[in-house]
């Protein structure tokens, strides 16, 4: 800093907000934004561009930054019992709520923030069994696949959820072929059902006011009532759209002179005003050998579709060719949509995880990660070239990595 006319250097604290704004916008790491907070706290009164997300990996306690191939351990309380499972008590990161991990001990769930070590509990897996009519014991394991959607009211960036926040929780139903939602209010209100015709949706979403469900052949709209108190009640629901097509899977595709066994996986995601479907064209090598599912598979495409719901015929998808409005796409158990420049993402380009099962599944929860450019049509690593993908080792955990949208770290 300059020196003043007494010869005195100027306080970081006089730093001008223009310079500190251009700084800021320069580190889309959040360890470099602490680095900066430690000499310069007038960053406080700036408005912060959202950091690049965290890779939340498995354990729930790890998180990679993307950016500079750092991995930070930020250990917090024990969680709640495993309620059973016969897991031994590991913590399974099934995603995150804005600032929260979303966890799961056995058959129970919680809200953990990282950063503080609050723990909200949500309802486990045996109460929403009994909602739903289900005997305790018809999950002889803790599901594996979960999301979590908040309702309402939406929590302050890094506040813990309001005592009357209402959460949508996706998951399998104990017949493993087709899937339910739970509606419920921490720590213990909870009201399940089945998502009907033994369809098995993959991804929900908030989305102007409505709960959405998207299942391999129709999206569903759930007219959910967040103003009610107490045990919520079982939302109105009604198909409003078929899919873009049934061609789901397994089906065969050549790249280059590959063969591949494809099928499609998709996600719901809010981005600009619209509510989007990307499906991911994932596609496993005919001529592996068996046994070797995770290492000869891998993401060959990627589409996007805009949900027109004022439409009265029920295929409201139109295909975009581009995100529009500088945005960027992260998609997984949290998807967002972010503008790319406050985050040092990039325009137009689709940031995917490796979510599906298979062998070695703990071994490198990187693989088969990447960017798609939706200008170009190619897939780049998704770590920096400069940047060497860090040792991980140990036990990460039975979930799938997961992208966690931190907010800046309050001292």
């Amino acid at each position: 800093m300059a020196d003043d006319d007494t010869g005195s250097p100027s306080p970081w604290a006089d730093l001008q907000l223009e310079l500190l704004a251009i700084v800021l916008r320069r580190l889309p790491s959040l360890a470099d934004r602490v680095r900066l907070r430690a000499v310069c706290r007038a960053w406080r009164r700036e408005l912060l561009p959202v950091p690049f997300p965290w890779l939340a990996l498995p354990d729930g306690t790890s998180f990679l930054s993307v950016p500079d191939g750092a991995v930070h351990r930020l250990p917090f309380p024990a969680l709640l019992p495993d309620g059973g499972g016969g897991d031994g008590g590991l913590t399974t990161c099934h995603g995150s709520v804005g600032s929260w991990l979303f966890l799961g001990v056995g058959r129970s769930m919680s809200l953990a923030n990282p950063f503080t070590g609050d723990v909200v509990p949500l309802p486990d897996v045996a109460t929403i069994c009994r909602y739903e009519g289900k005997a305790r014991d018809d999950y002889l394991h803790p599901p594996s696949a979960f999301k979590l959607v908040q309702l309402a009211p939406p929590s302050p960036l890094g506040a813990a959820p309001p005592a009357d926040s209402l959460f949508a929780v996706l998951m399998p139903a104990p017949s493993r072929r087709s899937s339910m939602i739970c509606i419920c209010r921490p720590p213990a209100a909870a009201t399940a059902f089945v998502i009907p015709g033994g369809e098995r949706a993959y991804d929900a979403a908030f989305y102007d006011g409505k709960l959405y469900a998207i299942a391999y052949r129709q999206l569903y709209m759930f007219d959910v009532d967040t103003a009610c108190k107490g045990k919520p009640a079982v939302p109105p629901m009604r198909c409003i759209a078929n899919f873009v097509n049934t061609r789901w899977g397994p089906f065969h595709t050549t790249v280059g002179d590959q063969r591949y066994s494809c099928r499609y996986c998709g996600y719901l995601v809010e981005s600009g005003g619209r509510l989007l479907q990307v499906r991911r064209l994932i596609g496993h090598l005919c001529s592996a050998p068996r046994g070797h599912g995770v290492t000869r598979a891998r993401t060959l495409s990627f589409e996007v579709f805009e949900a027109d719901l004022r439409a009265r015929f029920c295929f409201p998808w139109r295909r975009v060719a581009a995100l529009g409005g500088g945005q960027a796409l992260f998609v997984g158990k949290h998807s967002k949509s972010v503008t790319a420049s406050e985050c040092g993402a990039r325009e137009d380009c689709i940031y995917f995880l490796r979510e599906y099962c298979g062998e070695e599944e703990d071994s490198d929860p990187l693989g088969d990660s990447g960017v798609f450019d939706m200008r170009n049509g190619r897939i780049t690593p998704l770590l920096p070239e400069a940047v060497a993908a860090p040792p991980l080792g140990g036990n990460l955990g039975r979930g799938r990595p997961a992208w966690f949208f931190q907010m800046e770290l309050i001292m």
